[in-house]
């Protein structure tokens, strides 16, 4: 704590003051015989407002005694007033000469009161212009004249934003010259010392560029230039005109001082090795400098004050630093921690002075500027050490490279010894790996021919013997049937790049060749697989090339036979799955659309409109039916074929028959490909020939039962025509509750897809039962419709859940007979239909006037327009604007109406989507229909 306290007023930051207060009752007695006077007693009192005048202090109470030979009144905002009274004890008028040895006082005022009343006021400072000074010397001083027997009654008003201290001191003009001289003499030894310093060790960094040495020479340049600063010369000698730059530059020296003297002891001492923590409290010192020296712009008191309190803060942490490097055994910092220690010993004993601790005598006095001096030659010698210490490390470790040197000298000669041996083995060891190896293996040198070693087996894969010497591009020539521009091709970059850089193979690498085919008398034919590698020296020069050559004829024919089964097994996976009738139906039904299309394409030389909408219409029902039963491969080159149908029907690709001719066939292939891998790999087909003339037969049948229902009949005779009717029906016809079941299986799998929720299904068919023709229409019908409402209708679980919906969507489809009609009726609680859209798609194709007004009905029925799409995007699975379009095809081409109803919406008719039913009506011969009390009468029975 006591050091701690010492440090604080070193600072400045602890003004000095009596205890008490005294009157000022002592007058100070000048002699003859006297030649300094040093003032060690007078009354001070400190001004905080800094308003008060001569006329007040004399009048005011509350004076502090000083009894030291100095004082100290830190860094204060406060005026400070000092007084003191003399007497000239001569019997003549004598001349003396009052100093402030402290020079960076900024402001001293002097008010000297006669006893005859009379006030002389003289004015000092380093804020001044220096020519004011009485004498022009560095400190402030002020020349007083006493008459013989005369008292004087001095007031010192001091003001300063720098610490305010110093002694007070009289002297007779001749002793004040004599010790001025002195000073000058001393303060010129002490410069010349730190120039040397800087002159030696920046030659020095010129010849050997460490670093350290530029750390030092930039230190001890600011290190002297504060301390020519304190001691006032550049004041004196360099800008006696410019008190404020002179003042400016001592804050800024300091800190440039701290940053530098930091990278000095970091680099020298090598602090990353010895002392991380170090490092970090280096950096901080150094950001506090940056700060000091930032500061000093906006205020130089906080920067004078920053800079002082780094100056004491900073030298006991870099002393730290070397002590700690020199306990870990770093010898340099045994003259770095002597060199700091000095220097801490000099400014110490200089604010022990100030503060009375220490009397003041020349060792004393002049204690920092011996120590900094002595700082800076222990520093020199400290970079001299250093280098003397690196060079004997130096030393070491070239000695220990010679002791290793030596080591792998003795390995080389003992590896040498035995060398040959190895070249033998290892050539055996080659020799007979070329001799079993079944591959081919050569190297290409010198004009392109090959070298004596070469595997025996290269000669079983040409069939021929003594291959050495051979241009090797003929050999592979030899009955090839691979391309001869390409062989002639690889046979001019071999011998271009022979003797060449690696990178100019590496260039031409992809144009060798990497499999020929050769056949041979017999007619058969061997595939060889080529691998070229070049052989580099140690200059990266292409010495030879290593040839590979691999008969893979066995490989290829087993990798076809893979493929083909690898094939097989991905269509059978696609098709187990699927119910054999299901899979029955669907060839059935796309056959007929492949086949429609067929003839659609040959009857159409140029474009026709109408073939294109049913071609689109007959693939889209393919694909989707597809896709439904997880026939991937088909359903993706059907989307291929379709987009660009639909891009003709949009008219965005020009007309080319060939090339739906060629998409047609893609389809035709992969559909014969299922229906082949069905029917003779997994034997599942059937016999269609005779199932379809046996329903014809049948359907025939019914339909004449139907006509004899016009007919008169007794009860009886039509009680029995329409139990044979419903027995058939049940027989041969499906109930539509069955077929609407197998119908919305599908959006389980397009649920999945679109990453949605699988609707909740509602069917109610009231025993309507569906013929063959009536089932397979409304499959095309419907596959439609649920990829239309999946995609496009039903949200997304997250859309739901924000529009208070349930869940899960819900698709519901209702059968009823209607004037020997059937009507179905769907509807699913998705968003509806996007009425507004279909207004603006529709204003922008031209197919509305913006001025005329349209129904809501008739915006709807824009959505059965071929490639009308409210989509954003075409998908798999919607978006082309075929799927409305097919059901209004298929529903009119089988003698059916369709229609759409629109629904009132909880926000009204006007909201951007619209909910609606879609009502399908189809004729009698499409469905069979029995009364409720019959159905349940037969059910009873």
């Amino acid at each position: 704590m006591r050091f701690l306290m010492i440090m604080m007023l070193a600072l400045g930051f602890l003004p000095q003051s009596a205890l008490g207060a005294l009157p000022f009752d002592k007058t100070i007695e000048l002699h003859s015989d006297a030649e300094q006077v040093i003032i060690n007693q007078f009354s001070y009192l400190a001004d905080p407002l800094r308003g008060m005048n001569l006329e007040n202090v004399r009048n005011k109470d509350g004076w502090s005694l000083n009894e030291r030979p100095a004082f100290n009144f830190g860094f204060a905002k406060a005026d400070y007033w000092i007084t003191f009274r003399v007497r000239n004890n001569e019997t003549v008028l004598r001349d003396w000469i009052l100093e402030l040895q402290y020079a960076p006082l900024d402001n001293v005022d002097l008010y000297v009161i006669h006893e005859d009343g009379r006030i002389t006021e003289k004015k000092g400072g380093d804020r001044r212009p220096f020519s004011e000074r009485d004498i022009a010397y560095r400190t402030t001083n002020f020349v007083i004249s006493a008459a013989a027997g005369e008292s004087l009654t001095f007031y010192l008003k001091l003001n300063s934003q720098s610490s305010i201290q110093g002694p007070l001191v009289l002297w007779t003009p001749t002793r004040f010259i004599e010790k001025a001289s002195n000073e000058l003499v001393g303060f010129a030894l002490y410069v010349g010392l730190l120039l040397s310093m800087v002159v030696y060790n920046f030659f020095l960094f010129i010849n050997i560029k460490d670093r350290s040495h530029l750390y030092y020479v930039l230190y001890v340049f600011f290190y002297g230039y504060t301390m020519v600063s304190l001691f006032g010369l550049t004041y004196q000698y360099i800008t006696p005109e410019s008190p404020i730059f002179a003042n400016y530059a001592v804050p800024v020296s300091i800190s440039f001082g701290c940053i530098f003297i930091t990278l000095f002891a970091q680099d020298f001492l090598q602090l990353k090795q010895y002392s991380v923590r170090m490092v970090m409290l280096f950096r901080l010192f150094m950001a506090l400098a940056v700060c000091a020296l930032v500061s000093t712009v906006f205020s130089y008191s906080l920067g004078i004050k920053l800079a002082a309190g780094m100056t004491m803060a900073g030298a006991p942490v870099i002393l730290a630093a070397g002590i700690v490097c020199l306990r870990k055994g770093y010898r340099p910092a045994y003259f770095f921690v002597l060199a700091f220690a000095a220097f801490l010993i000099g400014i110490s004993i200089t604010q022990f002075i100030s503060f009375g601790i220490i009397e003041p005598g020349f060792i004393t006095t002049y204690s920092a500027h011996f120590g900094s001096a002595l700082e800076m030659l222990l520093l020199s010698i400290a970079l001299g050490d250093k280098i003397k210490f690196e060079q004997l490390q130096s030393s070491q470790k070239i000695e220990h490279l010679n002791e290793q040197l030596q080591k792998e000298h003795d390995k080389i000669v003992s590896l040498n010894e035995h060398l040959e041996a190895r070249v033998e083995e290892q050539t055996r060891d080659i020799r007979s790996m070329l001799a079993n190896i079944r591959l081919g293996i050569f190297t290409v040198v010198d004009d392109g021919r090959i070298h004596k070693d070469y595997s025996a087996y290269l000669e079983q894969i040409f069939q021929r013997k003594d291959l050495e010497g051979l241009k090797a591009v003929e050999m592979l020539l030899e009955s090839c049937n691979s391309d001869r521009d390409s062989l002639s091709q690889a046979s001019s970059i071999l011998q271009s790049t022979l003797g060449e850089p690696k990178l100019s193979f590496d260039l031409n690498e992809g144009s060798l060749i990497r499999e020929i085919t050769k056949t041979h008398a017999d007619g058969s034919q061997q595939i060889l697989e080529l691998d070229w590698n070049p052989i580099v020296n140690r200059r990266d020069i292409i010495e030879k090339v290593l040839v590979t050559v691999r008969d893979v004829t066995q490989l290829r024919d087993l990798q076809q036979v893979a493929n083909v089964k690898k094939k097989e097994l991905e269509f059978i996976a696609e098709i187990v799955p699927v119910a054999r009738e299901h899979f029955s139906r669907f060839v059935n039904s796309a056959e007929k659309h492949i086949e429609e299309n067929q003839s659609l394409i040959a009857a159409s030389s140029t474009k026709n409109m109408e073939a294109l909408k049913i071609i689109l219409i007959n693939l889209h029902t393919i694909k989707g039916t597809a896709r439904a039963l997880g026939l991937k491969k088909l359903t993706e080159v059907v989307h291929g074929a379709e987009h660009y149908v639909g891009q003709l029907q949009a008219v965005q690709v020009d007309w080319d028959r060939a090339r739906l001719q060629r998409d047609l066939d893609a389809v035709k292939e992969t559909f014969s490909y299922y229906r082949h891998v069905n029917d003779t790999i997994l034997e599942r087909g059937s016999s269609r020939s005779s199932i379809e003339l046996d329903m014809v037969k049948v359907e025939a049948v019914l339909h004449e039962i139907t006509e004899l229902h016009k007919q008169p009949l007794s009860p009886d005779s039509r009680s029995l025509f329409q139990k044979i009717d419903f027995m058939l029906s049940k027989a041969f016809h499906q109930p539509a509750e069955i077929v609407f079941t197998e119908i919305f299986a599908a959006t389980q799998r397009l649920a999945k897809d679109l990453g949605k929720e699988p609707p909740k299904i509602s069917i109610m068919d009231n025993g309507i039962f569906l013929t063959r023709e009536g089932a397979d229409l409304l499959r095309n019908v419907f596959s439609h419709l649920i990829r239309n409402s999946m995609d496009h209708g039903i949200e997304s679980r997250d859309e739901r859940q924000a529009a208070g919906k349930p869940l899960y969507g819900a698709i519901a489809v209702s059968l009823s007979e209607k004037k020997n009609e059937v009507e179905l009726c769907y509807h699913d609680d998705g968003r509806g239909l996007a009425l507004q859209m279909i207004k603006e798609i529709a204003l922008i194709r031209g197919m509305l006037d913006s001025t005329g007004n349209v129904s809501q009905e008739d915006l709807a029925h824009f959505i059965f327009l071929p490639g009308f799409s409210t989509s954003h995007s075409v998908n798999e699975i919607s978006g082309r604007g075929v799927g409305m379009s097919a059901i209004k095809s298929y529903t009119e081409n089988a003698g059916g109406t369709l229609a759409l109803k629109l629904l009132p919406d909880q926000n009204g008719m006007d909201a951007a989507y619209v909910p609606l039913n879609i009502i399908i009506r189809l004729p009698m011969h499409y469905y069979r229909s029995f009364p409720k009390s019959f159905m349940q009468g037969e059910i009873a029975a």
